[in-house]
């Protein structure tokens, strides 16, 4: 368990959970899409829950890591690395995008 602090916010505990999102069951990788989009939704615009499953939990990666955080137990934010694996000019290439969305009572400061 973590714990944020900041003069606007009293404190938030946020509990951490790293998810591999290939080792879900469909159903439970669906609820977890469901889950981070809402967050998602909150703080960006323009993307579609498609678009935004495809890019973050289940893109074309060889391995992907999401790091969920919850709060009481809703989902709070998230932060999404994946390694992507290229041959590029006759050289293997590992490739890495990061991305990571948090409601603003759940940032760092």
């Amino acid at each position: 368990m973590h714990s944020l602090a900041h003069p606007r916010i009293a404190r938030v505990d946020i509990e951490l959970e790293i998810v591999t999102p290939e080792a879900l069951e469909p159903s439970t990788r669906d609820t977890l899409i469901d889950e981070l989009y809402a967050v998602h939704d909150e703080i960006f615009s323009g993307v579609s829950r498609e678009a935004f499953a495809t890019y973050v939990v289940v893109p074309d990666a060889a391995s992907t890591r999401i790091q969920v955080a919850r709060v009481g137990g809703r989902i709070v934010g998230y932060f999404a690395l994946h390694v992507f694996e290229r041959e590029l000019d006759g050289r293997h290439h590992a490739i890495v995008r990061i991305e990571s969305g948090y409601e603003p009572a759940a940032r760092w400061r």
